[in-house]
This record gives C-alpha cells, sequence and structure tokens, in this order.
C-alpha cells in the first residue's frame, strides 16, 4: 500500500470494526488517508464469500476508484489510466464461459466477451455498473447452491464474467494496467514463494529490513522478477514454432527458468533485443525483430515480466499465432531496451 501512496495516490481502506482495531496499531507501516468501517454482517452470508465483501465495496464508490489488493507491489511513476469507464488489471483468456452463463446478469445476451476483465486491480469511474453487479450478487446468493465452492466460484463468475458482458453491453471503454509498473502476487504460499524479493521491495520503499517471524523459512522465488540474468545454450528444436511464424530459439540454461511466460531482454554479441520467452518443459524464447542463424550459440536472457504460469492449450495453431502475437505486442511496449549489455542486469 505504501508503495501506491508514493506514486502520489489516496489510499483509502475498507474493513470491518474488529479489524480496523489492528490497523490502528502504530507498528503498521501505512497510513492510510481514510479507513472506512463497514458492516459487512448486515448480509446474511459467510463472510468467507470475499468476492460479495469487495462487491458490496465497489457499490460504495461515488467516484473514480481503483481496488488494490494487499499483495501488490508499485513501480515509481506508476499511472492508473485516464478516461476508463472500467479499469483492470488485465484482459485474460477463460475456460468455463458456459458455467458462468448459468448465473449471466444478461441472459439474453447471447454473444458472449471474448475475454474476461480481470478482478485482481480493478476499478474505474462507471459506477452504475458496479451498483448492477452488487444488486445482482445479492438477490444470486439469496438462493445459493447447496456447496460453498459453487457459491465461491459463481460469485467470480458475476464478478468477471459479467462484469465483461456489461461493459459489452453498454460499450464502456476499458484500460489495462501498465503491466510493467506493477507486480501483483497471487495465489497460496506467498511468503514462501515470493519471500525474498517481497523483502527486497520492502527496503527499497521504506529504506530498512523486513523481518519475518522466526519459524518462517523464506525460500528463492519461483517466479524471478530480479536482475538475474540467465546463460543459456540455443539447441536445435523441431521447428514448429518457425512454421506458426514466430521462430523461437530453444534452450539449455545453466539455471532452472521458472515455469511460465515472460517479457524478457536477450542479449547476443553485444545486442540487447527484445524477446517473448516460454517455459512449459522446454525453454524457448521468440527474439523480436532479429534473423539468423544462432545455433550452438550463448545468449544472455534476463526476465522482466511474466504474463502467467500456467499453460493454455489451444484448439488450433491459428490460436495460438494469434495469441503470441498479442503477447509480442506487449512486449514491445513492456521493455525498454539498455543502451549498454552492462546496463542489462540494470534494467
Amino acid at each position: 500500500m505504501q508503495s501506491i501512496k508514493n506514486c502520489g495516490y489516496k489510499v483509502e481502506l475498507y474493513v470491518d470494526a474488529e479489524s480496523a482495531d489492528f490497523f490502528k496499531y502504530d507498528s503498521f507501516c501505512v497510513s492510510f488517508d481514510s479507513v472506512h468501517v463497514v458492516n459487512f454482517m448486515q448480509f446474511p452470508h459467510d463472510s468467507a464469500y470475499w468476492n460479495f465483501g469487495k462487491l458490496y465495496v465497489y457499490s460504495l464508490q461515488t467516484e473514480p476508484f481503483l481496488h488494490v489488493d494487499f499483495d501488490t507491489y508499485f513501480s515509481h511513476g506508476f499511472k492508473i489510466p485516464k478516461n476508463g469507464s472500467i479499469v483492470t488489471e488485465k484482459m485474460r483468456e477463460y475456460r468455463h464461459a458456459k458455467a458462468f452463463q448459468d448465473v449471466s446478469i444478461l441472459p439474453n445476451q447471447r454473444k458472449i466477451p471474448e475475454k474476461l476483465i480481470c478482478s485482481g486491480l480493478l476499478g474505474g469511474s462507471a459506477y452504475f455498473v458496479y451498483k448492477e453487479l452488487f444488486d445482482f450478487a445479492c438477490k444470486y446468493c439469496q438462493n445459493p447452491p447447496p456447496e460453498n465452492d459453487e457459491i465461491m466460484s459463481y460469485l467470480i463468475g458475476v464478478e468477471e464474467y459479467n462484469l465483461s458482458q456489461l461493459a459489452q453491453y453498454y460499450q464502456l471503454p476499458i484500460k489495462e494496467l501498465q503491466y510493467d509498473m506493477f507486480f501483483h502476487w497471487q495465489g497460496k504460499n506467498k511468503r514462501e514463494r515470493y519471500g525474498k524479493f517481497i523483502k527486497k521491495m520492502y527496503f527499497k520503499t521504506f529504506g530498512k529490513e523486513m523481518f519475518y517471524d522466526k519459524d518462517d523459512k523464506v525460500e528463492d522465488v519461483q517466479i524471478k522478477m530480479t536482475n538475474e540474468v540467465y546463460a543459456c545454450k540455443v539447441i536445435r528444436g523441431r521447428g514448429r514454432s518457425r512454421q506458426l511464424g514466430f521462430p523461437t530459439a530453444n534452450l539449455r540454461c545453466e539455471d532452472v527458468i521458472p515455469q511460465g511466460t515472460y517479457a524478457a531482454v536477450v542479449e547476443y554479441e553485444g545486442v540487447a533485443y527484445k524477446g517473448l520467452l516460454n517455459n512449459y518443459g522446454r525453454a524457448e524464447v521468440y527474439i523480436l525483430d532479429f534473423s539468423g542463424d544462432i545455433y550452438g550459440k550463448t545468449l544472455n536472457v534476463a526476465l522482466k515480466h511474466c504474463f502467467g504460469s500456467e499453460r493454455t492449450v489451444f484448439k488450433n495453431s491459428k490460436s495460438l499465432a494469434t495469441a503470441i502475437a498479442l503477447d509480442c505486442d506487449k512486449v514491445r511496449d513492456i521493455i525498454q531496451l539498455p543502451t549498454t549489455v552492462a546496463a542489462l542486469e540494470e534494467l
């Protein structure tokens, strides 16, 4: 939270009465501009349905806003896009649209969105849309399915699928946050997965060390967004990527590259290039604006942004090529090339 305050934004907290006392302690490292005490108990729903609480807080907003999770770090210079009715962390692919259609806010709207609005970091100025979402969630939770996991699944559908439907229906402009200006750690075991990197960002933000409890074990970051450079030798592959129009260099690296899809900087013979790297059992990188025979040569690769760590299965080669092209466009926007090889680790 302090990192976004450092970017010049006002930070407000919405919390229940019991939790509000925790944030009053001097030992807490963030000073909020406002703390709003909300009575979530007024609704007859299990507080574990955290999506419902988010939807409620969204519905209270009367000015442009951005919902921010605590597990987010913002780089200096981060800016919230202007003129965005909907502002989101990213637009993402989804696999279970049919299940979400069961609780569609627009059941007669047959055309489904091509991508979902991600609810990780979410906001904008279209207040009426968020009020519609909350009203719909209230009606749905009055007659919930028997299993709790189903409620959570459908509430996520309300928050993401239905918001995407409404944005399409009302033709609302959607703005994505700039990928390389923030880090959002999602999922379980954050401390074990990202411990060292979090400590580094904490020191950069507050100018002092961050200490965990003595029993905590901090392991290496699995998805590395550090200044570490991987030395990789180019080996021969099967040539499938060349058939798609994106010839990749297959890599054998001295250190293990974490699984995922990355925007990367690739250095070859003293020249830095932008690259799209994938590692799902086999590391390979597509080097943008490059051609040449590099089999057996050594590349230095620095990972700069992770697009995701779960492999997506595509229906056909055309859809795969389209996805690669979109990722390449993101790489062009994200990566700023160093002027010298020595600056590679300083990006």
